[in-house]
């Protein structure tokens, strides 16, 4: 038997439906379905239309910079204006925009939590629509409904939002049961592996979570335990965290209306991943008192033990004395004393805390908030910090912030810090910022900044920006920068970009930059693209030029070519060519092709070759082909190898056969990979359908290592709702065509499916 390897991917997703009913309770049925499950979905984009060509996005963070991908492509270049949980964001300092592809990609991560809004203008006789690479659909069924509590089955279905690419299923049960005073709620989800390539089981791919609450006259207990799998792939959609095992008990007592004793403890374990075996334990006593028009004064000791596997671990103690209370309608007063005691094995640190808050609202648009904190720790001296914050609305069109900051260190020494940022309006179309901020710290000496930008827009294709920043520092020297920016669609179907910005440092010299960038639909079938750009450092020159054209003669054909050159210091440094060419003259052929070719100065020339063929018949017959050379891969970085694929489907009623063969040489390493796989699926009747595949993947190295995997599904489709499915796998391996008996791996699978 020949060796073959190969890892198809066949998986047949479970109980994934949509339960519609008509007109606006279909609409309800959607929003409760949601608002049952308590999906917060990361990659929820909410586009609201605005007047003429103006647009908004909503986002919600995703705990990573990016980017986010906005509703329309391209972008009017300046017109965006961005936000996060309402505070203005600044373009390069807080985010760069992709004004071509219309996406949005910040400096610092964007908490989960957090609401992105961005407001743009495009220009809708040539803008078009991003492709939206993330279907949602939730929903929810009610299997059991009473007075005291109701059973439901929850599902979820997400395309292409794993990590992979692949798509995300969830099922599972929830429940609620209330009594009098107590109640209950369970969840149960699981994620079928829809890659078929994880070999993870049930328990790694669900997620169990059960919350009690129970009242006894003034005393409340609140139980939580939730066990959630490392390859639950949608755990944050459920306020989950994978691979995480977490225990919480609560228990408040009121012994009065002024007197109040709470006590939790919550103990988390991690259950897979590098961190397995770690355990977290955090208990927690409060005392609270509060008489009415007297000060609240707190008491808490926190302990927090962390263990690890093979190692000692840690403890941290922390007691806390805190008193608050309003000195009258507008001012408010924070005081309080922490002391922690840090064990690490045999040693320990012991540290204090000293905080005294003051926030006063001070007129109807003013409001100052002064802090004064010392830290003291055995082993690193002690910190002060004082500082004072005002912020200030005086009109509609004007906003004042201003801090002041002074830190005295036993480590560093003493550090002022001063700032104020200015906003104003001063006409209707004419916005302009002005921040200034000084600091003096004996570590780093003095140093005075500035920064001033003048934004406008004279008429609706028209953007201006003038900004002018400067540094004075001590140890660095002077460094000054100015920059203008114009955008104008002022000519017919035609974009110009026109960058300028200088720097002048004593640290680093002179640096210009400049750059210009129009891009033309003059009509529906022709569209030029050009870009020049200047970069000058000291005596260095670069030089950019690029050039693109997309022509659509015909309906079925479009040509494009694309020239980019590099120059540094007067000579070429790099140019690369651009050839690509689709047509589909017949309808049912279609035929691709794109070449690029590569000079670099003192780098070994490459060029890319990719050519597409597709023969669809239609209903009976669909075949596919084509042949790669050094590709590029997602990141631009040029791939050494060599591929060609051949794909075949056909369609003859109640027969369906499909299959495809694929080879990839890398001729640098010498590694050659073949992949086989063939198909075959059959309807038995109306209610059964048979399939079965067979894949062959073969690697050649020093030695061929093959594997081969054998496929049989059956499924019974019992009523309209109800399906039964059986899947069988087998996989074997070889080595130098002798066959590894002892490694060959069974699977089998029994599922029940319901449909709404």
């Amino acid at each position: 038997m020949r060796g073959i390897s190969g890892l198809s991917r066949i998986l047949g997703m479970i109980c994934i439906t949509i339960y519609l009913l008509s007109s606006n309770s279909a609409a309800q049925g959607l929003s409760s379905s949601l608002a049952n499950l308590g999906v917060a979905s990361s990659n929820l984009v909410v586009g609201i239309g605005g007047q003429g060509n103006g647009n908004a996005d909503v986002f919600f963070g995703k705990d990573n910079v990016g980017p986010y991908v906005l509703s329309w492509k391209p972008i009017d270049i300046f017109t965006e204006i961005v936000t996060v949980d309402g505070k203005p964001m600044q373009r390069t300092f807080d985010y760069e925009p992709d004004y071509t592809s219309g996406s949005i990609k910040f400096i610092n991560p964007v908490a989960s939590k957090s609401v992105i809004r961005v407001e743009y203008n495009f220009n809708t006789r040539s803008a078009t629509r991003n492709k939206t690479v993330m279907l949602d659909m939730p929903m929810q069924l009610n299997l059991l409904r009473g007075g005291n509590g109701g059973l439901q089955f929850v599902g979820n279905y997400k395309s292409g939002s794993t990590p992979s690419g692949s798509d995300l299923a969830v099922l599972g049960l929830t429940g609620t049961t209330k009594g009098s005073n107590t109640g209950l709620n369970s969840m149960l989800l699981f994620t079928p592996d829809m890659s078929g390539n994880s070999g993870l089981g049930f328990d790694q791919l669900s997620a169990l979570k059960l919350n009690g609450t129970a009242t006894a006259g003034a005393l409340q207990v609140n139980t939580l335990f939730s066990r959630v799998g490392g390859g639950f792939q949608s755990a944050k959609d459920y306020g989950l965290q994978a691979g995480l095992s977490t225990m919480q008990l609560a228990a408040n007592f009121a012994a009065s209306r002024a007197l109040n004793f709470a006590s939790s403890l919550n103990r988390t374990e991690n259950i897979s991943g590098d961190k397995t075996g770690q355990v977290n334990t955090v208990t927690t006593q409060q005392i609270s008192y509060a008489q009415d028009g007297s000060p609240r004064v707190s008491l808490m000791r926190t302990e927090n033990d962390k263990e690890k596997p093979g190692d000692d671990g840690s403890k941290t103690t922390t007691d806390k004395f805190q008193i608050d209370h309003n000195l009258g309608s507008s001012v408010t007063a924070a005081a309080s004393h922490e002391n922690v005691v840090s064990e690490v094995g045999d040693s320990k640190t012991e540290s204090t805390v000293n905080q005294l808050v003051l926030s006063a609202r001070a007129a109807e648009n003013v409001a100052v908030q002064s802090k004064l904190v010392e830290r003291k720790t055995t082993d690193g001296g002690s910190v002060t910090d004082v500082g004072v914050n005002i912020n200030a609305t005086p009109g509609r069109s004007v906003s004042l912030q201003a801090a002041m900051n002074r830190t005295e260190s036993d480590a560093t020494g003493k550090a002022d810090v001063q700032t104020i940022n200015l906003s104003t309006k001063p006409l209707d179309k004419v916005n302009l910022d002005v921040s200034v901020a000084r600091k003096d710290s004996d570590a780093a000496g003095e140093e005075l900044a500035h920064t001033v930008k003048l934004t406008t827009n004279p008429s609706s294709d028209v953007r201006l920006e003038i900004g002018i920043a400067g540094k004075d520092a001590s140890q660095s020297g002077v460094e000054a920068q100015r920059s203008v920016s114009l955008a104008t669609t002022t000519l017919k179907n035609t974009t110009l970009q026109v960058n300028w910005a200088n720097k002048n440092s004593d640290a680093s010299g002179q640096e210009d930059i400049g750059a210009i960038k129009v891009e033309s639909n003059w009509s529906p079938s022709i569209k030029l693209t050009g870009a020049f750009t200047q970069k000058a450092i000291g005596e260095s020159r670069e030089i950019n030029r690029e050039a693109r054209l997309v022509l659509r003669p015909f309906s079925r054909i479009m040509l494009a070519g694309a020239y980019w050159e590099r120059e540094f210091n007067g000579a070429i440094a790099a140019r690369i060519r651009e050839l690509s060419a689709s047509t589909n003259p017949l309808g049912f052929l279609g035929l691709t092709g794109a070449y690029k070719g590569r000079e670099t100065v003192g780098a070994e020339d490459l060029d890319s070759l990719d050519v597409g063929v597709s023969l669809d018949t239609g209903r009976f017959l669909s075949l596919s082909g084509g042949y790669s050379s050094n590709p590029e891969d997602t990141n631009g970085i040029v791939q050494r190898f060599y591929s060609q694929k051949v794909g075949l489907n056909t369609n003859f009623g109640s027969v369906k056969i499909k299959g495809a063969y694929t080879s990839k040489d890398e001729y640098l390493s010498g590694i050659r990979h073949e992949v086989t796989e063939v198909g075959l699926d059959y309807q038995l009747s109306n209610t059964a359908f048979l399939s079965t595949s067979y894949a062959n993947d073969q690697s050649i190295v020093n030695s061929e290592l093959a594997s081969a995997i054998y496929t049989l599904g059956f499924t019974q489709r019992i009523a309209s709702s109800l399906n039964i499915n059986i899947f069988g796998r087998m996989k074997t391996y070889e080595q130098n065509h002798v066959m590894l008996s002892d490694q060959t791996e069974y699977e089998a699978q029994a599922n029940l499916g319901l449909k709404f």
